[in-house]
């Protein structure tokens, strides 16, 4: 089998989902008429209506009435629907690549800025790193992790995941995990960390090890990725190396501020392969994620009583914030949601319940410092944020809540890599 016949076979696995049409934005005077028109009495209407609220897309979400606010039975039922079937494109549009349209010439700091206000990809640039001269770019919808490629092309910066601040951050190249070559697969990109030799006297064989890193989108929430040794394929020149074990199967965890995850491969070559050859490498994968998002936003001013926010059938109650002598700050949280509903289903389990953060004045982000599952039942559970003196000056508390959870297809090629060391 030839290499383009393995692109060809990488490619039947990886189908790009269907573009959504956009439509008018919706306004806040629009849609009460047409929730009004759901319950006419010509089916016609009532058809129409529904037709005109689908066209606006997830955009009508934050609009649509709690389902205690309409009285008409027929016309809940209908919104119900209408909501999941939002949430869910929702959803698989966030597992889509983001992209950036952008010409201009600009220093690094605010081109960073303006990718981020059209991808909701935040950057940061390390303490240690000199300004670079502005950056020319020419992006037609352009996928972030090429846009992030033409900066790092231009200013021999890296981007790199900072574990200790739970950000992705700008480094210099000697300062960054290394990358000896990467790919990118929708809002996911691999990057082969080494290649090593190793061999196997009693075998009469080699060991060829491959270190790979995986890493989403910062806007993403992933939880894990599921990976099989089987569904990697290695080639050195026409030779095809077998897997060391291809019955592994793993699924990694991402942690609780996303960031990236790493594994090994290994394969075993033929007494016949040599390094100097010509070595390739395709495989897939799928990251499971907490796609889409319902925010929850509590402002400073509901702290000391407390507060019920409703998102559709799903209602949130923020406790009054309890305020220890050490400066710690606890927020608890209660939930209740439609058992076994299509929407909010992430709520089963408490590894999905980690979207909650401190705002500053400024919108400025403070991550808890700890984070507890402290009850959980059939359609109800009980969360507890921690936050250090950091948050000493915020000024309200989100609460993001996933509207679904998808698994993510991720297929790559890297038809040449480095030889191994």
């Amino acid at each position: 089998m030839k290499w383009s016949r393995l692109l060809l076979l990488m490619a039947g696995w990886h189908a790009r989902a269907p573009s959504i049409e956009a439509s008018e934005p919706p306004t806040a005077d629009r849609v009460p008429q047409l929730i009004r028109q759901l319950g006419a009495l010509r089916q016609q209407d009532r058809a129409a209506a529904l037709r005109e609220l689908e066209s606006f897309g997830p955009e009508l979400l934050p609009l649509l009435p709690d389902a205690d606010a309409v009285a008409d039975a027929a016309t809940r039922d209908t919104l119900a629907r209408l909501r999941i079937v939002l949430q869910r494109r929702l959803a698989r549009d966030s597992a889509q690549a983001s992209l950036v349209t952008l010409a201009t010439r600009l220093p690094l700091p605010d081109l960073l800025a303006e990718l981020s206000r059209q991808t909701g990809n935040r950057l940061t640039i390390a303490a240690d790193v000199e300004q670079p001269s502005p950056i020319t770019v020419h992006w037609h919808a352009t996928p972030f992790w090429n846009a992030v490629h033409d900066i790092s092309q231009a200013t021999g910066l890296q981007l790199d995941w900072n574990a200790e601040q739970s950000q992705w951050e700008w480094r210099r190249a000697d300062a960054a995990l290394p990358a000896l070559s990467t790919a990118v697969s929708g809002p996911f990109r691999i990057a082969v960390r080494s290649l090593t030799w190793k061999p196997l006297p009693q075998r009469n064989q080699r060991l060829w090890r491959v270190s790979l890193a995986i890493q989403a989108e910062p806007r993403l929430r992933p939880l894990f990725f599921a990976v099989r040794s089987a569904d990697w394929t290695a080639q050195a020149d026409d030779a095809f190396l077998s897997a060391w074990n291809p019955e592994d199967d793993y699924e990694l965890p991402f942690g609780i501020h996303g960031g990236e995850v790493s594994w090994m491969l290994n394969f075993v070559a033929p007494p016949a392969v040599q390094p100097e050859g010509e070595w390739s490498l395709v495989g897939r994968g799928a990251v499971h994620l907490a796609a889409g998002a319902e925010p929850f936003v509590f402002e400073s001013a509901d702290w000391p009583r407390g507060k019920r926010v409703r998102r559709g059938d799903v209602v949130v109650r923020f406790l009054p914030i309890e305020q220890r002598r050490d400066g710690e700050r606890v927020v608890k949280l209660s939930l209740s949601y439609p058992q076994g509903g299509p929407a909010f289903e992430s709520h089963r389990a408490g590894m999905f319940h980690r979207g909650g953060r401190m705002e500053g004045a400024n919108g400025q982000s403070v991550p808890f410092q700890d984070f507890e599952v402290v009850a959980e039942g059939p359609g109800a559970v009980a969360l507890e944020y921690r936050f250090d003196q950091a948050a000493a000056d915020a000024r309200r508390f989100v609460y993001v809540a996933p509207s679904l959870l998808l698994d993510a297809p991720v297929a790559v090629a890297f038809p040449r890599l480095p030889r191994p060391r």
